[in-house]
C-alpha cells in the first residue's frame, strides 16, 4: 500500500508540475475511440439479508474497489492512456465498473470506420460531435492556443453511446438497468490536463457539432490551464457546476477562462455566458433547500442532488461576485474586445502567471494591469461596472494594483465617471442583461471529489 501510495503520489507530482520532455508549438492530440461493452456489478452492496460473513467480505472488497477505482481515474484513465480493454469505474454507482474498448484513431476516415458507417451522412448527431472534435482539433482556435500548452500530448477519448445496453446481470442474479442520468455523469465532458474526454450522448440536437466544437475548446483551455482548484468541493456538495452559479473563487476562474475562450470564438456563446450573469444561482444546504422548496416567494431550481435558489446578483458583494464563473468569464471577454490588443494582453498575463497555481481571477487582472499600466483606467471601469460598484478602494487595489495609475483611476472613481455617448454604446450595464429563466443549463461537466476536472467537469 506504502508503495502504491508513492507512485500515486509521483504521478499526482509530475501532473502538478506540467512536466514533459519539450513543449512542441501546436497542439498534439493522440484520439482513442472508446465503446462501453458490458457493465459488472462489484457484489460491494451490503444489504440487512447478508450474514456477517457475507458482510465482512463486501466491506473489504469495498475497500480494494476504492484502491483500483482511484488507480483507474487518476492514472490509467489519463497518464497512461493506450488501446485496449479497461474498466471505468462509476463515480455515481461505487457498486458498478463499465469495461470498455478503447481503438487508437489514425484518421478521420478510421473513425468512420470505428463508428460503424462509410459516410458522415449515417452519422447520429452525437457521432457527428465527435467528428468535429476530431476535426477541431486542427482549428485555427486550438493552433492560436497551442503556444500556451505546456503540454507534450494531450490524449482525446471519444466514447461513443450509440445504441448502447445498459443492463447488467446483478449479484443476485436479478436484471438491472444503470440510470441514463447515472451514465451521462459517468461519462460526462471533462479536462484534467493530460486528457480530454467527450462522449456522444451529450450532443443529441441538430446543432451538435457547433456545440460539441464550441465545448472542446473550452476543455482544451483547461488542459492548459495550471490552476489548482479548491480541494474541498471546488462546485459544492453536488460537484456539478452551472454557468450562472456561484462556486468558489479559484474554481470560478478555472470554469471562467473556458468560457471566455469560448465567447471569443462564438456570438452565441457570448450570448449564452452574458445571459448566465442574472440571476445567479446559490446552492443551498439540505436543510435550507427544504425550506426554500416549500416557499412560494424563492425561486428555485433543483437536480438529483441538490436545491439551488436564483438571486439577484446586485444582492451578492464584489467579492461574492469574483465567486460567479459567468462574472469571471464577461470580465475577461470585456478586456479583451475593449482594451486595445486586449486578447493578446490576455494571454501574456494568463501564461505570466501560470506558476501561480492558486491563482484567481484577480491574481491574473492584478498581473494584466501591472504589465499594462496604461490600460489601468479602462480595466478599472470594466471590473467596477461589472461588479456594480461595490469594491471598495481597497478591494479595487487587490485587483489593479497599487501603482500611480491605480490611485488615479480611484479617484477618478470617486469623482465620477465622465460619460460619452460612446461609452454608454460600449457599457454592458447590468439592465442589459437578460435573465436566463428557471430552466437552469448544465454545462458540459462537473468536478468530482476525485480532483478530476469535468469542466465542463
Amino acid at each position: 500500500m506504502k508503495k502504491l501510495n508513492f507512485v500515486l503520489l509521483f504521478v499526482f507530482a509530475l501532473a502538478l508540475l506540467g512536466f514533459s520532455p519539450s513543449v512542441s508549438s501546436a497542439a498534439q492530440f493522440d484520439f482513442y475511440y472508446q465503446v462501453v461493452t458490458d457493465v459488472e456489478d462489484l457484489n460491494t452492496e451490503i444489504s440487512d439479508n447478508d450474514s456477517w460473513w457475507e458482510k465482512a467480505k463486501k466491506t473489504v472488497n469495498k475497500g480494494v474497489n476504492a484502491v483500483k477505482r482511484t488507480w483507474e481515474e487518476n492514472v490509467t484513465r489519463v497518464y497512461t492512456l493506450d488501446e485496449g480493454d479497461f474498466k471505468w469505474y462509476s463515480s455515481e454507482d461505487k457498486n458498478l465498473v463499465y469495461k470498455v474498448k478503447r481503438v487508437k484513431v489514425t484518421d478521420e476516415a478510421h473513425l468512420l470506420q470505428l463508428m460503424g458507417v462509410k459516410n458522415e451522412n449515417e452519422l447520429s448527431n452525437g457521432q457527428k460531435a465527435m467528428l468535429e472534435v476530431y476535426r477541431s482539433s486542427k482549428s485555427d482556435a486550438i493552433a492560436e492556443r497551442a503556444q500556451y500548452d505546456y503540454n507534450k500530448r494531450i490524449g482525446v477519448i471519444l466514447t461513443d453511446s450509440t445504441g448502447i445496453d445498459l443492463e447488467y446481470t446483478a449479484s443476485d442474479g436479478s436484471k438491472k438497468t444503470v440510470s441514463k442520468e447515472d451514465y451521462s455523469h459517468d461519462f460526462w465532458s471533462w479536462s484534467n490536463g493530460s486528457t480530454i474526454h467527450m462522449a456522444t450522448h451529450n450532443y443529441t440536437g441538430s446543432n451538435a457539432p457547433e456545440n460539441a466544437r464550441s465545448t472542446f475548446l473550452h476543455e482544451y483551455c483547461h488542459a492548459i490551464d495550471r490552476t489548482i482548484k479548491e480541494f474541498i468541493k471546488p462546485y459544492g456538495k453536488d460537484g456539478s457546476h452551472y454557468g450562472s452559479e456561484k462556486t468558489n473563487n479559484r474554481a470560478a476562474f478555472v470554469e471562467g477562462w473556458a468560457e471566455y475562450n469560448e465567447m471569443l470564438e462564438s456570438e452565441s456563446e457570448a450570448r449564452g455566458y452574458r445571459s448566465a450573469m442574472d440571476p445567479i444561482m446559490i446552492e443551498l444546504s439540505d436543510k435550507e433547500g427544504e425550506k426554500a422548496l416549500q416557499d412560494p416567494n424563492r425561486k428555485t431550481y433543483q437536480n438529483s442532488k441538490s436545491v439551488y435558489e436564483y438571486v439577484d446578483p446586485k444582492t451578492l458583494s464584489g467579492e461574492e461576485l469574483f465567486e460567479c464563473e459567468a462574472y469571471n468569464a464577461n470580465i475577461m471577454y470585456r478586456i479583451a474586445t475593449e482594451i486595445p490588443d486586449g486578447r493578446n494582453k490576455i494571454y501574456d498575463a494568463f501564461k505570466s502567471t501560470r506558476w501561480m497555481l492558486f491563482r484567481d481571477l484577480k491574481t491574473l487582472v492584478k498581473r494584466l494591469c501591472k504589465d499594462n499600466p496604461e490600460d489601468v483606467a479602462a480595466i478599472g471601469k470594466i471590473v467596477d461596472e461589472l461588479t456594480y460598484g461595490k469594491l471598495s478602494d481597497k478591494e479595487m487595489k487587490k485587483v489593479i494594483g497599487n501603482s500611480d495609475e491605480a490611485k488615479a483611476f480611484l479617484e477618478q472613481r470617486a469623482a465620477g465617471y465622465p460619460s460619452t455617448e460612446e461609452e454608454s454604446t460600449q457599457n454592458t450595464a447590468s439592465n442589459e442583461i437578460e435573465r436566463t429563466g428557471s430552466d437552469a443549463s448544465e454545462l458540459t461537466g462537473t468536478s468530482k471529489d476525485s480532483g478530476s476536472i469535468f469542466n465542463i467537469q
